[in-house]
């Protein structure tokens, strides 16, 4: 019994090892591509869909702080119509394509 615990620690081991690091997001693109699903598991496909495109914009006051801003597009409705409601916003740090937080505007 043992060797067998013996073995499995080892494998589990090396695949922490091997687990990919965080890395740098560079482009908006990238941003959305990690935003997007935390979105989707937080509010839902739906309410995601409705609010396409979503855009990514990079805000940093220092570089240790830089962040992407992930947000969705509030939906257009006939031209006299007022339209409330808010979007999906995700915070996203630069340094390690972390999300670090997830709401909604109101």
């Amino acid at each position: 019994m043992k060797p067998v615990i013996a073995i499995l620690a080892a494998v589990m081991i090396a695949a922490a090892s091997s687990a990919e690091k965080p890395k740098s997001i560079d482009n908006a693109a990238a941003a959305i591509a990690i935003a997007e699903p935390a979105m989707i598991e937080k509010f839902g496909k739906a309410e995601i869909d409705g609010e396409r495109p979503l855009h990514a914009r990079f805000v940093h006051e220092e570089k240790k702080d830089a962040v992407w801003v992930v947000e969705g597009t509030l939906a257009t409705g006939p031209k006299d119509v007022a339209l409330f409601g808010g979007v999906v916003i995700a915070v996203i740090r630069e340094a390690d394509g972390r999300v670090i937080e997830l709401t909604k505007t109101l």
